[in-house]
């Protein structure tokens, strides 16, 4: 990563380690999850049904052929 991308990056990091550290905390003092976390976005809603519908699912009958398929 060059130099001038590093300290960019490391604020990204710290503001998802900011907002851990304040769900944590908000977690101890009110013990369910906030409703914005349980809310699908559109992205998710869409992937979900793909799924349901199989689109893009690649299925396997074995656990031999899973193996393989994972090259183990």
């Amino acid at each position: 990563m060059p130099p001038k991308n590093k300290g960019h990056r490391l604020a990204e990091i710290g503001r998802g380690c900011r907002g851990i550290s304040s769900l944590i905390n908000r977690l101890a003092i009110e013990p369910e999850l906030p409703v914005e976390l349980l809310q699908l976005n559109q992205e998710t809603l869409q992937a979900i049904r793909d799924l349901e519908n199989g689109v893009g699912v690649h299925r396997v009958n074995t656990i031999d052929e899973l193996k393989r398929d994972f090259g183990w």
